[in-house]
Order: structure tokens, then sequence, then C-alpha cells
């Protein structure tokens, strides 16, 4: 199984996680907010407002209502509004390629990854309508589209991505892009290789051109290199090793948690109930934790839930999330840092060899997205 998930996960090197963030510390997770931002929209359309105050309103409200957990009510949020204003992608590059952005991640949450693909190409496209060629945003926003690639196992046209968009970053002189660049391929290739060692001699190559690059703007990316040594070598330690390759991990001055092992489960075992279904709707938890200045995780929480009650992978989710290890924090004192996640079980819309309908595959998927801005946090943990 490829763990393309690092990708997500190298926080120190990657500009996103890949999993959403709420835009505001001060928001709570709340009726309240949803029905207030639901009441801008409303007014901006009665006012007949600007694109571009549209756009903005359309994105807050989409965002409450996911987090509310009703996907696809603001996956159609988020369709309308791109329907009416992706004509004005040269006049709001950015607010556009926003749209297509959020059309990404709902499409995703909904089992429907080729529209997500398609709105990755879509951001793209708004960005190049208004912007340089050369402009920064263009070249990150390749990087995600490059990363969807990544995530379906077309493995040759994400690096080409990621080739180009370096190029383009080092002829501009930018070497946060070039660095991007240049780390998400070695990810990609470092973790395929781990699994398979045909991949090793590119792997080592993709490494190299990081790992040789002095210039201090890319000590954040060489330390993101080594901690991903650290979790191949975790993820590929026998259990009586595991403790022996955790204690190995050097530290990097990190001050935000990065992941480096947490347990398999087999979310689609037999036996393992599930209650969420095209008709019922989803289920996810937003579960809360510490992560310890020494990467172990204490004070587990359920949040809340979905109205849908989550089945039997929620316990087994919760022992995993419980046995995770991260790289050390550096931090001179205090209880670490505070962390919400949703996890949420998707089932992807598929169509059966022969078949003209697609029908929900019975197969699931647990994605995770972080919610940690969205809670207020607590100041000390449970002792």
């Amino acid at each position: 199984m490829l763990t393309l998930s690092l990708l997500l996960l190298q926080s120190v090197a990657t500009p996103t996680s890949g999993r959403v963030e709420a835009p505001d510390a001060s928001i709570i997770v709340n009726g309240s907010s949803l029905d207030a931002t639901r009441q801008a929209v409303e007014r901006c359309f009665a006012e007949q407002c600007p694109p571009d105050r549209e756009i903005r309103a359309t994105l807050r409200y989409a965002n409450q209502q996911f987090l509310a957990g009703q996907y696809d009510a603001a996956r159609r949020t988020i369709g309308r509004s791109r329907h009416r204003n992706n004509r004005y992608a040269k006049r709001y590059p950015e607010l556009v390629s926003d749209l297509a952005r959020a059309d990404v991640t709902l499409s995703t949450m909904v089992g429907r990854p080729q529209f997500a693909f398609s709105a990755s190409l879509d951001a793209v496209s708004a960005l190049k309508s208004g912007l340089p060629v050369v402009d920064p945003k263009i070249m990150m926003q390749r990087l995600e589209l490059g990363d969807q690639f990544a995530r379906q196992g077309r493995l040759e046209a994400a690096a080409e991505i990621y080739d180009e968009v370096a190029k383009q970053g080092r002829d501009i002189n930018n070497y946060a892009v070039e660095g991007h660049a240049l780390y998400r391929s070695a990810v990609l290739f470092s973790t395929v290789a781990s699994v398979n060692s045909l991949y090793r001699y590119r792997a080592r190559r993709a490494v190299s051109r990081l790992a040789d690059r002095t210039e201090p703007e890319f000590a954040p990316f060489r330390d993101g290199l080594v901690l991903l040594e650290s979790r191949l070598k975790v993820l590929s330690a026998k259990p009586s090793q595991r403790a022996a390759a955790l204690a190995s991990v050097p530290k990097t001055g990190l001050t935000e948690p990065v992941l480096l092992s947490e347990p398999f489960v087999d979310f689609n075992r037999p036996g393992l109930s599930t209650t969420g279904t095209a008709s019922t709707g989803a289920e996810w938890a937003d579960v809360s934790f510490w992560v310890k200045p020494d990467g172990t995780v204490d004070d587990v929480q359920v949040e809340q839930t979905s109205s849908v009650p989550p089945g039997g992978w929620l316990p087994l989710k919760l022992r995993a999330v419980a046995d995770r290890r991260y790289a050390p924090i550096q931090q001179s004192d205090g209880p670490g840092v505070y962390r919400v996640e949703r996890f949420s079980m998707v089932y992807n819309m598929v169509r059966p060899t022969g078949a003209l309908v697609p029908i929900r595959s019975s197969h699931g998927r647990l994605l995770t997205t972080s919610l940690s801005s969205s809670y207020q946090a607590k100041k000390v943990p449970v002792q």
C-alpha cells in the first residue's frame, strides 16, 4: 500500500497540510454561526452585491455548512456560486480559484474524486486567467494539482508537475516555490521506494536534489527530509524495533506537531459496523487531543459526532490516535499542543463494470480534517 498520505502529513515543508483549516480561531461549531453566514448570503443576493462580496459570503457559509457536517449542502452552495461566478475569473482570479479549491475538498468528502480532480484543474485555470504567468500563486496551485495526481497513483504525472514548478521557481529565484516542489518530489518517490525497490534510485535522486541545496532558505525543507526519513524508518520497523526507531528521531526545533506513526487499522474488515450510507448521510466525529512535548498523545476526547452515529470504526480510531507518536516538540513549558481533528467515513461513488448508473462503494475511506482553529483551545489537559 502506498502511503501517499505523507504528502499531507509532513507539515514542516508543505504550505498547507491538505486538510481543511477553519479560517478563524474564534469560530465555534454551532448553529448560530451557520445561520449568520446563511443570512449574509441571502442579504447579498437581495442587494445584488458584486461578485467578490458574494464569493466571500458563499465561502464563509459553505465553511460553516462543512463544519456542521452538511457536506452535500456545502458542495451545492459552492457549485451554485461557481456557476454564477466562474466568468469573473479574469477580474477575481484568486476568489474564483478559492471556489474551485473548496469544491476539491467537498467533492472528496462526498465521495466524488473525479469531480475533485476536475476542480483542481479549474483552480489553476482561474488563476491563470487573471494573474501573470510567473505569479508564484499559480505555481503553488499547480503543486496541489500534482498532489491530486499522486493520490490517484499517477506518479509520473505528479513528478512532471513537481519538476516543472521547481524549474519555474528556480528561474524566478523563488526559493519557497522551488523548495516546496523539490520536497514533494522527495516525499513521493521516497514513500513509493519504501514499498517498491524499483523506485530507490528515483528516491535517492529526488532527495539529493533538495539535500544538496545549502542556501538558508532551504533549511525547513532539509529538516523535512530528516523527519521523512525518520517516519519511513518507524513505518518499516518491526514491532520490537519501533521504540528504538522512535527514540532515534533527531530534534529539529519544531514547535508544531509532525506525525511519525499511528497504528494501522483496516476499517473495511469483515464484521466492522458502519451506519452511514448514501441515504442516511455521512458519519463523522470531531476528536480532540494534546500532543505532549515528547511526542506522545494525551487526553483523547470526542467533542461531537454526526447525527448518524459513527459505526464501529470510531473506537478503533480513538485507540489509534491515542497510540500516535509525533516528532518531539520544542517547548520550554506547558502541556504541549492542542489538536482537534474530524474523521469522516466516506464511500466513493463507483461505476461497476457494465453498469450505467454509479453506486456507492461498500468500502469506506476514513478522511482527516484539521479543525484545531475551530475550537477554543483548552488551557490544560485533563490530569
